[in-house]
C-alpha cells in the first residue's frame, strides 16, 4: 500500500500567472533524530532535541529553477565553538559563531535510472546510496559552505594531482551545490537552486535521499564539516550508547517512518528516501522486502564501478554472498 498519508504529493499544473508551482511536500515523523536509535542528548549540553530533527522537505519550482524549504522541530540557532576544539568548553565561553549547527544533505536522482548515478555521499557522511536512488546532483547546506567546497576541491586535487584545476572545479560545479544564499526563519531554512544546476529535468519525476549531520567547523580532517559522534557525553556534541563501534554521524533520515530510519542505520544498509512521479517507488515496500541475492551482487558491483571497494574487497564479498546459496 503506498504511503500517501505520509507524502502529500502535488502535481504542477500549467496555471496562468503562476509565479511558483507546488512540487512535492515530504513528511518526516517528529522525535526520530537519534539516528540509528542510540544517540544521546546530555541534558544541559548545547544541542537540544528537535534542533536536528527534520520535520519536512518542500519543492517548489518557477521559470527559473526549484526553491527548497526544510523543516526543523525546534528553532534554528547559531552555533559557537573555540578554535582548536574547545571540547568540555560551554558554548557562552567560545568566540567563533556559524550561522545553524547542521549540515542537509540532498541526493537527487534526476533521471530514475536504477544504478547511472553516483552511490557516494560527500565526505565524513561515512554512507553510500541504494542504487535505485543514485544520484545526478548533490545540493548541500553547510555553514560553511564556500570553505567546504574549498577543502573538498582540494581533497579532489590532491587524489588526482595531474588533473587540471579549471577540470576538477567544473567536476564540483556541475554536480554538487554548495548553497551559499539561504533564508533562515524560526524553523526553517529556505534556498534557491538554478534551472541551470537542474539541467532539464522539471522536478516531476524525482526521487530524495536527504539527511541530517551534526555541523562542526570545516577542517583538514577529512570530515567536511560533519561532527562524529563521541562514546563520551559532551556539551558541544552527541553520543551514543551500547559498546558497539560509532554509527553513522546521520541524526535524522528523511522516511515515511522513525522504525525505518532505525533499521538502515543500525544494519549499515544503503541509504534510501522519497520518490514521486512515473518511477516512483513505495518506500515501505523496500524497507519490508529483504535485498535478493540478484540485487545484492548488483549493488556490490556498483560499489566496484564508483571506486568504493577494491577488486580484492569485490571478489571476497561475491563470494561471501554466494556462499549463501
Amino acid at each position: 500500500m503506498k504511503t500517501v498519508w505520509m507524502l502529500m504529493l502535488v502535481l504542477a499544473t500549467s496555471l496562468a500567472g503562476a509565479a511558483e508551482r507546488s512540487l512535492v511536500k515530504l513528511i518526516d515523523p517528529s522525535g526520530d533524530d537519534d539516528g540509528d536509535g542510540t544517540l544521546v542528548y546530555l541534558v544541559s549540553g548545547d544541542i537540544k532535541r528537535g534542533s536536528l530533527d527534520l520535520r519536512g522537505l518542500d519543492i517548489s519550482r518557477d521559470e527559473n529553477g526549484f526553491w527548497f524549504t526544510a523543516t526543523f522541530g525546534d528553532f534554528i540557532r547559531e552555533m559557537w565553538w573555540a578554535p582548536g576544539g574547545g571540547k568540555n568548553v560551554s558554548a557562552r565561553n567560545k568566540t567563533n559563531r556559524l550561522p545553524f549547527g547542521f549540515n542537509l544533505d540532498i541526493y537527487v536522482d534526476t533521471d530514475r535510472k536504477p544504478g547511472s548515478g553516483h552511490l557516494f555521499t560527500l565526505p565524513g557522511r561515512k554512507a553510500r546510496i541504494d542504487r535505485r536512488y543514485a544520484w545526478e546532483k548533490a545540493i548541500i547546506i553547510s555553514p560553511q559552505p564556500q570553505t567546504a567546497r574549498k577543502q573538498l576541491l582540494a581533497k579532489l586535487r590532491e587524489n588526482f594531482p595531474n588533473r587540471p584545476v579549471g577540470e576538477a572545479e567544473a567536476s564540483i560545479d556541475s554536480t554538487m551545490l554548495f548553497v551559499t544564499r539561504r533564508t533562515i526563519s524560526d524553523r526553517s531554512i529556505s534556498f534557491f537552486v538554478p534551472k541551470e544546476f537542474m539541467g532539464t529535468s522539471d522536478g516531476t519525476d524525482w526521487a530524495v535521499t536527504a539527511f541530517v549531520t551534526l555541523a562542526a567547523p570545516v577542517e583538514s580532517d577529512g570530515n567536511l564539516g560533519v561532527r562524529q559522534f563521541a562514546k563520551e557525553a559532551m556539551p558541544d556534541n552527541l553520543s551514543y550508547s551500547g559498546d558497539k563501534a560509532p554509527p553513522l554521524p546521520i541524526v535524522d533520515l528523511l522516511l515515511p517512518s522513525g522504525e525505518m530510519q532505525t533499521r538502515i542505520l543500525s544494519t549499515g544498509r544503503p541509504l534510501v528516501g522519497y520518490s514521486w512521479g512515473k518511477h516512483a517507488i513505495d518506500e515501505v515496500e523496500i524497507d519490508e522486502s529483504v535485498q535478493t541475492f540478484t540485487a545484492r551482487l548488483l549493488d556490490l558491483k556498483d560499489q566496484r564501478e564508483q571506486g568504493l571497494i577494491s577488486d580484492a574487497e569485490y571478489a571476497a564479498q561475491r563470494a561471501k554472498i554466494l556462499g549463501e546459496l
